[in-house]
């Protein structure tokens, strides 16, 4: 976790659009993801799944229907670059 990559962000989008409605799911993975009391603002949020950093994560990335990145200070976020180049995401959001 680090408060730059504002991950929260991501848990707040998720519950916005789960009490819209929308039929969309969203995962949160990586380390270090338990403090700030993050897991248990996103264990309120059905549509919210965190998880610890992936197995496989070429696999996982092709999981993803979109990628998004919360970072408010990172001018090129390693796992952007990785997610585009390694992986071959092609759709992101950027809030």
């Amino acid at each position: 976790y680090h408060a730059v990559k504002r991950q929260e962000g991501l848990v707040d989008a998720a519950a916005l659009l789960g009490r819209a409605g929308l039929a969309c799911r969203f995962v949160l993975a990586g380390p270090g993801l338990d403090c700030a009391g993050l897991v248990q603002r996103a264990e309120r949020v059905p549509n919210l799944r965190i998880e610890g950093p992936p197995a496989d994560v070429p696999a996982f990335y092709r999981s993803l229907d979109v990628f998004v990145i919360c970072s408010v200070e990172e001018a090129a976020p390693l796992t952007l670059l990785e997610a585009m180049v390694r992986h071959g995401v092609k759709r992101f959001i950027f809030s």
